[in-house]
């Protein structure tokens, strides 16, 4: 699930259509011939995947994004991430 930035330019992550007996989320570099620059707040809270892996197009991680993702294991996050907001460092580190 995607929605275009405010900039008209690039998209967001809001959620994913994760289905049963799916255990990894690629987000792509782009959507629409548009790159995925951000990751929405709660975009994957409560999803029950065990990997993660975003593009180098990402800079922005929402708030909450992996909240109460029990079995998360693996999270590949993009060196040009500058915007990780804390809900996120928390629940990855614990």
């Amino acid at each position: 699930m995607f929605t275009l930035n405010q900039d008209g330019e690039s998209y967001c992550v809001k959620g994913s259509t994760l289905t049963i007996g799916e255990e990894a989320i690629t987000v792509p570099e782009t959507y629409r011939e548009k790159p995925v620059t951000a990751v929405g707040d709660s975009a994957f809270a409560r999803h029950k995947m065990k990997s993660v892996s975003l593009p180098n197009t990402v800079v922005s991680i929402g708030e909450s994004t992996f909240y109460e993702c029990t079995e998360l294991t693996s999270v590949t996050v993009p060196e040009k991430a500058t915007e990780i907001l804390t809900r996120f460092t928390v629940v990855v580190l614990l």
